[in-house]
């Protein structure tokens, strides 16, 4: 089972921006921003690199996604 941290990591590597994710999982843009902040903290590396038009993948969030895909794949 994916953390989810890891499964709102996802969300907003997908849709690029953490109100389109919030959106889709239903919860509050505030609420997203808690949980990458929180994934982040955990790992100890940027995953996202914010914006007023968005948000983009670091090299970690790169990897991490690519992992992450496969991980909710076979679940």
């Amino acid at each position: 089972m994916l953390s989810q941290q890891l499964q709102v990591f996802l969300q907003v590597a997908e849709c690029g921006s953490f109100s389109k994710a919030a959106q889709r999982l239903f919860v509050t843009p505030a609420s997203i921003m808690k949980h990458i902040n929180t994934l982040e903290n955990r790992l100890g590396v940027t995953l996202l690199v914010r914006s007023r038009r968005g948000t983009e993948l670091t090299a970690a969030g790169r990897a991490l996604y690519e992992g992450g895909k496969k991980l909710a794949a076979s679940a």
